[in-house]
């Protein structure tokens, strides 16, 4: 089984949500965004609304329940600070 036909077992899709600090469009605030990835798109699509908090603890709060936090990679963007999925 590859892995898009994991991803299409649970639902046509796979939803993440990044929590990062101050990115340009929210300067000194943590803004938690949601992102799906479908079969067949390589490419995260970003969901319409955010989350802003003042806190990083807030942000976690609009993460849903059952995900897991699996941190983030030294060549992301600066501004990222975990990815949950």
């Amino acid at each position: 089984m590859d892995k898009n036909q994991i991803i299409a077992q649970k639902g046509d899709r796979l939803r993440s949500v990044a929590i990062y600090f101050s990115p340009s469009d929210n300067i000194g605030k943590f803004v938690a965004r949601g992102f799906n990835l479908y079969p067949g798109n390589p490419i995260p699509e970003p969901e319409k609304h955010c989350k802003v908090s003042e806190s990083l603890e807030g942000a976690r709060q609009h993460v849903p329940r059952g995900m897991v936090n699996i941190g983030r990679m030294p060549e992301d963007n600066v501004s990222l600070v975990e990815v949950w999925i």
